[in-house]
């Protein structure tokens, strides 16, 4: 939800040469580290504090989480890949809400930028910045007049619900979000897929030396190659959906190109475990052959089995909303 401080509204300059807008952009521009000096440098301006201790927050765990897992081998290249697009994304997010003036809350980070925002200037008792501008006061509560008695409710009010919770500011944070984890998700998944795929391998360990040492053994055949540029293109459809998603965030139109990507990624896993390109007998036993064999089949069964139902049941409920008119 939109929000402008009395000091935006009126013009005032923050930091002498620049607007709360254009700090409050600048607290993003190099992570947790500007947002350490806007938060240092700012005082009084509530909207840059929160942007800048919003920054600090993201921008700080995402740091700490490269550097203690993105050193781990082998999956560690794919981890640090996936933080990496994740933290791009709300970048340029977070810049593009601050430019504007509005005070956009990561989840949970967030609420606990805006809690100290608060606490750091002695306002404890503040109301929600997303909903009252920061410098006043909460008007006094007035004695509640009786209500009047319950009308039946129609479907005009069930479809005005719907829409005030559906588009709500909180909702619409945790649709953006999600959608930011799945580009950085299929964005990782399709580099890993397509460069890295040697890492799908059983590792065995052997002494060199008097160091310890590993040689991989390759789990996938020559068909993988048929089923990757299947996987590809559904990889980087969901990229472009959810990217188009971001910017354009209607119910209809959402619904829709999450059923065509929930029903394209079942294709997905159907011709996989078509084809099975895999190839578990370099594993030490038979017995966890046929384990890992039954077990890599069942799942690929019950991921295209869910993303069939899932694409089905999507359809099933936009069909019925928009038949109550409830988009």
């Amino acid at each position: 939800m939109s929000f402008k401080d009395k000091n935006q509204s009126s013009g005032e300059m923050t930091l002498k040469d620049l607007t709360p807008n254009t700090a409050g952009l600048l607290c993003y521009v190099a992570g947790w580290i500007s947002g350490v000096i806007f938060l240092i440098l700012e005082q009084k301006n509530r909207f840059v504090r929160f942007h800048a201790l919003q920054s600090i927050i993201v921008f700080g765990i995402l740091a700490l989480i490269v550097a203690v897992f993105g050193n781990l081998p082998v999956v560690g290249p794919a981890f640090g890949w996936i933080i990496g697009i994740t933290g791009f994304i709300f970048w340029i997010i977070l810049m593009v809400k601050a430019v504007n003036g509005e005070v956009f809350k990561m989840p949970w980070a967030g609420n606990l930028a805006e809690r100290l925002t608060n606490e750091s200037m002695g306002l404890h008792t503040q109301p929600d910045m997303t909903k009252s501008r920061l410098d006043e006061k909460t008007p006094p509560v007035e004695p509640a007049e009786p209500a009047p008695a319950a009308s039946p409710v129609t479907e005009r009010s069930k479809s005005d619900e719907f829409r005030s919770n559906y588009y709500s500011a909180g909702a619409r944070s945790g649709r953006i979000t999600g959608s930011a984890f799945t580009i950085a998700w299929s964005a990782a998944l399709l580099i890993f897929l397509n460069f890295y795929n040697q890492y799908i391998a059983y590792y065995e360990p052997f002494q060199s030396e008097s160091i310890t040492r590993w040689q991989a053994h390759t789990l996938i055949t020559a068909e993988f190659n048929a089923w990757l540029p299947i996987a590809t293109a559904s990889l980087v459809l969901a990229i472009i959906g959810h990217a188009f998603l971001i910017a354009f965030d209607k119910y209809v139109l959402r619904e829709t190109v999450q059923i065509f990507l929930d029903a394209f990624a079942a294709v997905v896993f159907i011709t996989l475990l078509y084809l099975f390109p895999f190839d578990f007998s370099p594993l030490p036993s038979l017995e966890l052959v046929r384990g890992v064999t039954i077990g890599v089949t069942i799942s690929l069964i019950l991921i295209a089995v869910g993303f069939g139902i899932g694409a089905l049941v999507r359809l099933i409920l936009l069909v019925a909303n928009v038949a109550k008119g409830r988009y």
